[in-house]
């Protein structure tokens, strides 16, 4: 049981490590807003013949691009992109100093965007405890090293994933923002148009009505003018009505 319990201790206690470790790694990640006709520059100290990488994505914004330099100590640009979503860089230095990388969006004169940057710098650093290893490593070990890289597997495979659900987000409310603008400029055009039709034909209708309104009022007052006739027979009563409604329809 005891040892049950050590074993259990031991596992814990390498979780533990590999949680608070498992962001010890050179470099910087962030996200940052870049504003139009802006440019915003970063700067990374880096030692010479220490492999690095430079990675972007442009998660919101205009058309997803961005324009990105990167700089040596001495003024050189060893890697430049014109209107790019994405990229990722390796590199490795040939001299040691600061290096600067920049994103422009000086392109664009009405658009801000939201950049994702991950400028990492060296290897993943070593459990602790185990970078000075000289023997060959325990099946505990080993374990421990292969979970730590997979929990940073797993830590990148989020990253990204996060990023790819932010842009779908985002171009998924700029297409519904769209389709509302163009629905609510086709209902206004739509009522333009009926405004327009029943100013054309209402003239007409009213006359018309009034026409008909005026033919009704005198079929209406011949009978009861025929009503009140109290003589002349049934034939020549029926003959004035025809006639009198037929002079009222060509009148």
């Amino acid at each position: 049981m005891k040892r049950r319990m050590d074993y259990w201790s031991t596992w814990m206690l390498i979780v533990s490590i590999l949680f608070h470790t498992v962001l010890l790694t050179g470099g910087v990640e962030l996200s940052f807003e870049l504003s139009d006709n802006a440019k915003e520059c970063f700067y990374q100290e880096i030692e010479k013949n220490v492999s690095s990488t430079l990675e972007f994505q442009v998660v919101t914004g205009g058309q997803y691009d961005v324009d990105v330099t990167l700089e040596a100590p001495n003024k050189e640009i060893i890697y430049k992109q014109v209107k790019t979503q994405f990229d990722s860089h390796p590199f490795v230095p040939t001299m040691s100093g600061v290096y600067k990388v920049c994103f422009s969006n000086e392109f664009s004169t009405f658009s801000h965007k939201l950049v994702y940057m991950d400028f990492q710098v060296g290897n993943e650093l070593p459990l602790p405890g185990l970078g000075e290893h000289v023997t060959v490593m325990t099946q505990m070990e080993s374990s421990a090293q292969v979970v730590h890289e997979n929990l940073n597997n797993i830590l990148d495979y989020q990253t990204h994933h996060r990023l790819r659900e932010a842009q779908g987000r985002k171009r998924a409310e700029d297409l519904n923002e769209r389709v509302l603008w163009w629905s609510l400029m086709e209902t206004v055009a739509i009522i333009v148009i009926f405004i327009g039709q029943v100013k054309e034909t209402l003239p007409k209708d009213l006359a018309r009505c009034k026409k008909f309104l005026l033919l009704v009022a005198e079929i209406k007052r011949q009978h009861i003018h025929l009503n009140n006739l109290v003589s002349g027979d049934t034939h020549s009563r029926t003959l004035d009505v025809v006639m009198i409604v037929s002079g009222t329809q060509i009148s």
